[in-house]
């Protein structure tokens, strides 16, 4: 298992305090420019939304839990530290969207419930193909929701800041849903476990 201080020797903190410091200086510089007379709770620009998804996927890191077979084999039942993991993985991506959105000059609600759905769907990416899987939902999420045309803005609930409400529960269904499947399956996935599972089951011949 990850350990606080094979964490910091890893470094993966200082790539995503990079990530964060990335999307909320092209922002301050981006977003005054493409839109001068537009107020910040009117609208989420796309290029906010696209941006969530790398500090996401750079926190991700902390779902892993180690060899395949060492989490297989392991003494005791994991699901309590999948649970910290996966709360540490949540609270610390929507706080920090939180504190970091107060710099974007967007709709800050919007903002911080987006990073929360995104997240939800990194969860349930996580439980559903593995922690190294976690991008899946959040970047196919971002891709229909981005793609000009492709969903109609009353269905587009990334974009919509009229939406609120419905986005916190869509939000809260993927993180229950995500939440659930990882602590069941951890880092391996149900895909992952179904592989290894067949690939452990010794050939029979018939006589």
């Amino acid at each position: 298992m990850l350990r606080g201080r094979e964490l910091l020797e890893r470094r993966w903190w200082a790539a995503w305090a990079f990530s964060w410091l990335v999307l909320v200086a092209a922002s301050a510089v981006t977003i005054p420019f493409m839109y001068p007379y537009d107020l910040a709770e009117d609208f989420i620009d796309s290029g906010v939304v696209v941006g969530l998804c790398l500090p996401i996927l750079v926190a991700a890191r902390i779902l892993r839990e180690g060899p395949v077979e060492q989490v297989l084999t392991a003494a005791r039942p994991l699901w309590g530290w999948r649970l910290g993991a996966g709360f540490v993985f949540t609270t610390a991506t929507v706080a920090v969207a939180a504190v970091a959105g107060l710099a974007i000059p967007v709709n800050h609600v919007q903002l911080v419930l987006d990073s929360f759905v995104l997240v939800g769907a990194g969860l349930t990416s996580a439980g559903v193909l593995g922690a190294r899987g976690t991008w899946v939902g959040p970047v196919t999420l971002v891709t229909v929701s981005s793609a000009p045309g492709l969903l109609p803005l009353q269905y587009n609930l990334l974009y919509r800041v009229t939406a609120h409400q419905e986005l916190a529960l869509c939000g809260v269904a993927l993180l229950l849903l995500g939440g659930v499947g990882y602590a069941r399956w951890g880092s391996i996935g149900v895909v992952g476990r179904g592989h290894t599972t067949a690939d452990a089951r010794p050939d029979f011949v018939d006589a």
